[in-house]
């Protein structure tokens, strides 16, 4: 049986702590999500009952996340972030793909028109 130093047996572990710890460090700040919310809120996210309900939770995620920080919970107030930034971005993807959509219509009226006016 071939024995190690015990530092080599200790790698494994200690390759485990390192990726938890570089986990840990690219969760997302408060600002992040305030910064999605902002963007939705500009775009128009209330105007889109899906963008506005997933805003509103970004909201209140972002609302949660700042109680649990007061009370010292701070791994539970970066889930909260994590979430907070994944609604606000998702509703900047709904609000997106309505205005995308509205303008494909239009050109699509547009190009019904053009094909009115050529075969006449």
């Amino acid at each position: 049986m071939i024995r190690f130093p015990r530092f080599i047996a200790m790698l494994p572990l200690g390759i485990a702590l390192g990726a938890a710890g570089c986990g840990a460090a690219a969760m997302p700040s408060a600002a992040t999500p305030r910064e999605g919310i902002r963007a939705a809120t500009e775009l128009g996210a209330e105007k889109n009952p899906q963008a506005s309900l997933h805003l509103k939770l970004a909201k209140d995620q972002v609302a949660y996340a700042d109680r649990l920080s007061r009370d010292g919970d701070t791994v539970g107030a970066q889930w909260a972030l994590m979430r907070a930034g994944a609604d606000a971005e998702l509703a900047i993807e709904l609000t997106k793909q309505e205005k995308l959509t509205a303008e494909a219509a239009e050109t699509q009226d547009k190009i019904r028109d053009f094909q009115k006016k050529t075969s006449q």
